[in-house]
């Protein structure tokens, strides 16, 4: 008899949601869309590399925090909405 194998779906680095496109990265990290963006907006931003995971302790750190590092920054206030839907995952 013939063990069919597992399909094993990939899942966000940082908040373990399955990802839903094909190409496989073996060894890096794969993020959703949502999780991509933060860390995209929070590198341009300036914001310390222990802040970047898009965690909802990170996300409400910057809430209270982010505009010490980016007040001036053309997209705060997306960064800002995003921390909110962020914050409010529970990880």
């Amino acid at each position: 008899m013939e063990e069919k194998k597992l399909k094993t779906a990939a899942l966000c680095s940082d908040c373990a949601a399955p990802l839903h496109y094909g190409a496989k990265m073996a060894g890096q990290p794969r993020f959703c869309g949502d999780c991509r963006h933060w860390r995209m907006l929070m590198n341009k931003m300036g914001v310390p590399e222990a802040r970047q995971a898009a965690t909802s302790t990170n996300a409400r750190w910057f809430l209270r925090n982010g505009w010490v590092y980016s007040k001036n920054h053309p997209s705060f206030h997306d960064a800002q909405t995003l921390a909110k839907k962020v914050a409010s995952r529970n990880d």
